[in-house]
C-alpha cells in the first residue's frame, strides 16, 4: 500500500499558470461555491483555482492574506532541537496533476533509423541520387 502511494506521488507534476483545469460541475461547484452556468464542467486556470481554494477558507481576510503572502507571525520547535526557533510561517499552494495514463514518447531511440513516412519516399529518394549523378 506504502509503495503504490508513493509512486503516485512520484508521478504528480506542477502545472503552470496557463495550463486549464476541468473540474466536473454537479460534483465540485457547490462545495467550491463556483458557478458553471449549468455546465458539465469548471473550468479554470491553476492561479484561479488556487484563489478558489483561499475564498473557502473560514478566517478573516487581513490574516489570510498574511499566511499566503508574508507570513504570520510564529514559531516552532524543530525535532531534535531543545529550543523554538522564532519566524514566520506562509502557506504556499500549488496545483499538481497525474495523468491517469502517462504521455508515450513518440521520438525514435537514437540507435534506430528513422522509417520513412511514405513507402514511396524511398523510391523518391533513390530517384533523387540517379537524377544527381547525371
Amino acid at each position: 500500500m506504502f509503495k503504490l502511494e508513493l509512486d503516485m506521488d512520484t508521478k504528480f507534476e506542477q502545472l503552470g499558470q496557463d495550463d486549464i483545469l476541468s473540474l466536473h460541475a454537479p460534483t465540485y461547484g457547490r462545495e467550491f461555491n463556483v458557478s458553471s452556468n449549468n455546465f458539465a464542467s469548471i473550468y479554470l486556470k491553476s492561479p484561479e483555482f488556487i484563489e478558489v481554494i483561499k475564498r473557502r477558507l473560514s478566517i478573516g481576510e487581513g490574516i489570510k492574506n498574511s499566511l499566503f503572502a508574508n507570513g504570520l507571525d510564529s514559531e516552532v520547535l524543530r525535532v531534535g532541537k531543545k529550543a523554538w526557533q522564532k519566524g514566520k510561517v506562509r502557506i504556499n499552494v500549488s496545483v499538481e496533476f497525474c495523468p491517469d495514463e502517462p504521455e508515450i514518447d513518440e521520438t525514435a531511440p537514437s540507435n534506430e533509423i528513422p522509417q520513412p513516412e511514405s513507402p514511396l519516399d524511398d523510391i523518391r529518394q533513390m530517384m533523387n541520387q540517379e537524377n544527381q549523378q547525371l
